[in-house]
Formats: structure tokens, sequence, C-alpha cells
């Protein structure tokens, strides 16, 4: 999940360094529920694209539990791919407009789209983008936020601001209730999509909140609709949650009509798609959850030569504790870019 808009597109979280901080602690917020879900995958052999990369913590992710011959992160973010680059140079990184066919590498058989499609107003043309990358009969997974809802009156406050903001841009907080229908109307198979509920520490989802926040400062939206005194005040109030001096229940991500899911799209066969869908966990400090929701489809046998999915079946679990690192990478080895 770490994606930058398309051009002509916005992206509310930034592209400095203050997003790339986000990153880092975003990624280790999600890191093992990610992999959970990766690991349930199990793609025909062949390579993998990491869809809106960022900095390249997906990237380095599903390297680690797909451990395919070879994988491409792609971002538009000049900045962010430079700093992958120089934190994981063994791996390989293009600046590319995601939403955009052809892409810059062979067809992959595996990709990977963690919190991008919240970002983008036409998800459905982003996902026929995306078929263009994967071979027939190859795997998308996706993962999205269905809802985040929380007790405590900052983080409330905090959520309907990023709400008003992403849907003053064509864009949709809550997106995960829909990935089903999405893909399924973009040609997609539904292989699986899941609920699942996970519990996120209160300070750092509140440190993931305030990093946000800075960003504003230069978003026109927010600077002619926001108050400028409340965005303070609500920082202020963030940090004092994030710093341990005040507390604050967990965040829940509660299921909206739709049932939110994460999704990937499989295909199974020539000419067909495959979707693995479910959805991801409310912010630190809080409580949230992550779902999924079982789309039964017609199995087929998985292609020759394909590995058993590790951990197939197994549901989502809460994530590492606040301060846990990616397996072999501390804050202070994470390049900051600028």
């Amino acid at each position: 999940m770490d994606p930058i808009a398309t051009p002509g597109q916005h992206y509310t979280f930034g592209d400095n360094k203050l997003a790339a901080l986000r990153l880092q602690l975003l990624a280790e917020t999600y890191a093992e529920s990610s992999a959970i879900l990766l690991a349930s995958a199990v793609p025909p052999p062949g390579g993998a694209v990491d869809l809106g990369c960022g900095s390249g913590y997906t990237t380095e992710l599903v390297q680690a539990v797909l451990r395919p011959p070879w994988i491409v992160g792609m971002d538009r973010s000049e900045l962010l791919v430079s700093a992958a680059r120089r934190r994981l140079p063994t791996l390989r990184f293009e600046v590319h407009d995601v939403t955009v066919a052809p892409f810059p590498m062979p067809l992959a058989t595996f990709a990977y789209a963690r919190f991008l499609l919240t970002h983008l107003p036409d998800p459905g043309a982003a996902l026929r983008a995306f078929r263009q990358a994967i071979i027939p009969g190859g795997i998308l997974v996706l993962e999205e936020t269905a809802t985040l809802a929380s007790d405590h009156q900052a983080f409330q406050r905090y959520y309907a601001l990023v709400e008003a903001l992403q849907a003053h841009y064509g864009q949709r907080m809550h997106l995960g209730g829909d990935l089903v229908p999405l893909a399924l109307a973009e040609g997609f198979t539904v292989e699986r999509a899941t609920v699942t509920p996970l519990t996120l520490p209160a300070a750092r989802m509140a440190r993931l909140h305030m990093l946000n926040l800075r960003t504003w400062g230069t978003d026109p939206f927010a600077l002619e609709r926001f108050d400028a005194a409340e965005l303070t005040a609500l920082g202020q109030t963030l940090a004092r949650v994030a710093d341990g001096e005040e507390k604050a229940p967990p965040v829940a991500e509660r299921h909206g009509p739709g049932g939110g899911e994460m999704g990937r799209v499989i295909a199974p066969a020539p000419g067909r798609y495959r979707v693995l869908v479910g959805r991801s966990s409310a912010p630190a400090g809080t409580t949230g959850t992550a779902s999924r929701t079982s789309a039964r489809r017609r199995r087929r046998p998985p292609p020759r030569g394909s590995r058993a999915a590790p951990g197939s079946g197994a549901k989502m679990v809460p994530v590492a504790p606040a301060g846990a690192r990616l397996p072999g990478v501390s804050e202070a080895e994470v390049e900051r870019p600028g």
C-alpha cells in the first residue's frame, strides 16, 4: 500500500520526507497481517509486480513471503522509488504510473496492490490496467480498508476529515467493501474474499494520523475548507495519544452494508483473471478489523509446478505489537528520501 496518485489525481498523504516516514510506520503496522494474506495465494511460477510500491516495503514483503524468481516495484513518485532503490539495491524498481499500460516489465504471474485503489478516482480503470501486467491465469491481490471507527473524539474527527478530503478528489476512504463487485466488473474471477478483524494499538495509529495531518498544510482543499486552529488542536491530541499521555480505546474497522473486503484477483485459465480480496485494519492505538469475505468459486487444480499455499485458509491475526520491525530492517536503516 504505498500508492502515489497519477497525473491529474491527488494523493492526500504526500510525496515527501513525512510521507516516507509514514510509509515505514504503515509497513510495520500491517506487515504481519499482509504477510498472512500473501501467503494464502498460490500464483503460477513466474515473476511478481508490486503496484504502487512507494518506498519498497510492500515489494520487500512480497519477495520475502512468495520468493518469486523476479519482482518489480512500481510507483510514479521518483522520490520514493529512489529511496526504495537505495534501501533495497538487489530489487528492481521502476518509476511508472501504475494505472497506465503497458508496463516496463515482462508479464508477471502475481500482482499486489495495498491501499492503492482508495487513492484513485477511477479504481475500475486501474483494474483494467492491472490486467495487462499479469498473464491470463495470474493472481492479483488487493488489500483495502472497509471501515474504521473509534470511540475517541479525536479519531472520529480525523476520520471525518480524511473522508471529506478524499471525497473532494473523487476518492473513497472505505473502498474495501466494494472490491468484489469492482473486480467482477473488470473481468476478474474472485477466488477468495475475506473479512477479518484486526486489533491495532491506538498510539501507533495516532502517530500515523499525525504525519498525515502535517502533509495537509500544503493541500489546497484542506487550506480552504479546514480550520487551521482545529487541525493544530487535533494534532496535539493525537500526539498525546501517540506518546502515551492520553488514553484512547481501540479503533474498530466495522463492517458496512456490503461487508468490507480485501481482494485478490486470479486468472485460473487463459483469458480469465482471479482476484483474492481482503480488507485491512484500523489505525494504531485503536482496534481495527481487517475483513475478508469468502466468495465462492469453482475450484481449479493449481497450475503444474505451483506450490501449496503456506497458511492457506488461515485467517488474518492481530498485527505485530508497536515497535516491531520488518525482518532485518531497523528504523535507523530506513532511507529518508529528500
